[in-house]
């Protein structure tokens, strides 16, 4: 349950936050910067933290993307995090492997392959990538479960998020998820 509450606590933060920038001239850390051929490229800056999300057309497991990005990073001296970084207590069996689950909730629920590494370099700096591949929600009924089953043979689209949180930023952000959690506990 933890990492439900931080999950909403940081998609949370980011809406309390307000520069949107899509195509503009905003400067991305080099951890960030799409490769060529990236497509749907937006950017977003919201407080400490810089985001982008493109478009790539790869087939699943996208090991080539994931191979690219984790080769970048490794020469800029970051270093792969073993464990999920915003949810420090909670199972790490969940990195760095695609899962399907379900995203969103209501009209916008979806099925997604998702896939998610968190990275830290000497100074404490923190990145993310999580990578998703979109698949249709079964139909349901009202009281049925909607279980996600995607056929990982014709995944293309590959959606790729990068959030970028300097040391001073990433420190604060997981003191106020930690007031967050004391204040709403799930145990």
């Amino acid at each position: 349950m933890r990492h439900r509450i931080i999950d909403v606590a940081v998609l949370f933060a980011f809406e309390l936050c307000t520069c949107l920038c899509i195509g503009c001239s905003h400067e991305l850390p080099a951890s960030l910067i799409p490769p060529a051929g990236a497509g749907k490229v937006s950017v977003l800056k919201r407080g400490a933290a810089d985001q982008v999300t493109y478009h790539l057309r790869t087939k699943f497991p996208a090991a080539d993307v994931i191979g690219s990005i984790s080769d970048k990073l490794a020469k800029e001296g970051w270093k792969a995090s073993q464990r999920d970084e915003l949810n420090p207590g909670g199972y790490s069996g969940d990195i760095a492997v695609w899962r399907q689950r379900i995203l969103g909730s209501g009209q916008k629920e979806r099925c997604a392959e998702d896939w998610i590494r968190d990275w830290r370099n000497a100074p404490g700096d923190f990145v993310r990538y999580d990578l998703v591949y979109d698949c249709p929600v079964p139909g349901v009924g009202p009281n049925e479960v909607p279980v996600c089953k995607c056929d990982r043979f014709v995944l293309l689209d590959l959606e790729v998020n990068g959030l970028y949180m300097r040391a001073p930023g990433f420190r604060n952000f997981m003191r106020a998820a930690d007031e967050f959690e004391k204040k709403h506990p799930t145990r």
